[in-house]
């Protein structure tokens, strides 16, 4: 049992190589129409949060830290 537990947190997030998180911000900061603000909005997130977000350096990152510290990691995960 401890095995397969272990087995499925490897799958999680936080053992993602952390150059992924930084592809991911570099592709989501490209501003387009399905870029990280269409992310906030489908996270649930205001407008008002989502224009916050927009003056950071890397919007997607605190996109994406605030899902992350305000969610279960299996939630945070499912949500993507």
């Amino acid at each position: 049992h401890a095995r397969e537990i272990e087995r499925i947190d490897m799958k999680t997030l936080s053992y993602v190589p952390s150059e992924w998180g930084r592809d991911v911000c570099t592709l989501l900061n490209v501003r387009t129409d399905n870029d990280w603000r269409l992310l906030g909005k489908r996270f649930g997130y205001s407008t008002s949060e989502v224009k916050h977000w927009a003056m950071q350096i890397d919007p997607s990152m605190s996109l994406l830290n605030e899902w992350f510290m305000t969610h279960k990691a299996d939630e945070a995960t499912y949500g993507l």
